[in-house]
């Protein structure tokens, strides 16, 4: 079996409505799909993550990394990967759009895998094989907090028991929001917070984290910039509450330094920014080694992010919560197969084999950059 087409599809959707978060506002969804075909018609699919430019991410699969893969043997997933990755490290390439663009390939790869074995990637990849996951509503968007607290209680009220909740402006304003929050859906109720990097000071994330930690909220999810590990390192030393960040690392380098300083308690990569499944499975293993859990990021990324994430919940060890997105995103519809609702507070997961989805054609033609 050999690959005998790549291909990079770059896509744009207006979102259904503009949400705000701490560093943000998205009027606009884009994404990068990469499509495998091998040489006796299996077809795999992946996803790179995007957030403002599609071209850049095609251009890195067409003209970097296609040719190191065409005529390979999908079945050499980890070869082809390291091999990647290799190829760019030494000029300094160890991160961003390069293994965002690597991301997309390496789980169109185990797309490929799942279907040559006829499996489900969650089964395939030998783990608990769960065929129901816990997930959380993500998220509520900054806005008044009246508003806010009007989005909590429709959320309880579609049955969610669990949700994440945006900060990221005043501390003591933030504080209020989930005060607020706490009251108006109870304590039965799971609440998480995310700073989406806001705080520029350990003193605002603690004095924020504190307020937390009496409303019993479960994680206060990157209350810094990803890359002051000291500034983590000093939050979780001060806080009780866990700490959360992963989605804007890259590789199981960065989850390694994470873990290693005692930064955070719950890693949250994503399998579209962090180097695909290859390296989502490493990452989670090793946030077994070091006892920390795993929540995969999902975002505001397509429908072929959420399946594969799917499948990778089913399989972690560490496995804790799903971040199921609710942003208006239409890309999240990329797929012939829709995304299973959370009933009760879990979803189910897809058992048709590979990640478990196709892409929908007339999506593609409609949305597609070209």
């Amino acid at each position: 079996m050999k690959i005998v087409k790549v291909e990079a599809i770059p896509m744009m959707a207006p979102a259904d409505q503009k949400i705000t978060m701490s560093q943000a506002s998205f009027d606009t969804f884009f994404t990068t799909i990469v499509r495998l075909t091998t040489d006796d018609g299996i077809v795999g699919i992946g996803e790179c993550m995007v957030r403002t430019a599609a071209g850049p991410t095609k251009h890195i699969v067409d003209e970097m990394l296609a040719p190191l893969i065409m005529g390979r043997d999908p079945l050499d997933v980890e070869a082809i990967w390291e091999d990647m990755f290799r190829s760019e490290r030494h000029r300094g390439h160890a991160s961003g759009m390069f293994v965002e663009a690597m991301s997309g390939i390496d789980t169109a790869l185990w797309d490929i895998i799942g279907k040559y074995h006829h499996m489900p990637l969650g089964k395939l990849l030998g783990g608990y094989d769960r065929k129901q996951i816990p997930a959380y509503a993500s998220s509520i968007m900054l806005n008044d907090i009246p508003q806010m607290v009007e989005r909590a209680q429709e959320l309880v009220s579609l049955g969610y028991r669990a949700m994440k909740v945006k900060i990221g402006t005043d501390c003591r304003r933030d504080v209020e929001t989930m005060k607020q929050i706490r009251m108006a859906v109870g304590d039965g109720i799971d609440l998480m917070a995310d700073a989406n990097s806001y705080y520029r000071s350990v003193r605002d994330a603690v004095y924020v984290g504190r307020g937390l930690e009496e409303l019993s909220v479960l994680w206060l999810e990157e209350p810094v910039m990803p890359d002051n590990v000291m500034g983590y390192q000093q939050i979780s030393q001060k806080l009780d509450i866990a700490i959360a960040a992963g989605e804007s690392s890259f590789t199981s380098l960065d989850f390694c330094t994470l873990f290693q300083k005692e930064c955070i308690a719950i890693a949250q990569p994503d399998v579209t920014r962090c180097g695909g499944v290859t390296e989502s499975r490493r990452i989670a293993e090793l946030a077994t080694v070091f006892n920390r859990q795993y929540a995969p990021h999902t975002g505001l990324s397509s429908s072929v992010c959420i399946f594969a994430t799917l499948q990778l919940a089913a399989w972690a060890p560490n496995f804790i919560t799903y971040e199921y997105g609710l942003f208006g995103n239409p890309l999240q519809r990329l797929t012939t197969k829709p995304v299973p609702p959370v009933v009760n507070g879990l979803l189910e997961v897809p058992q048709e084999e590979g990640i478990g989805c196709e892409l929908d054609e007339s999506f593609i033609k409609k949305y597609r950059i070209d």
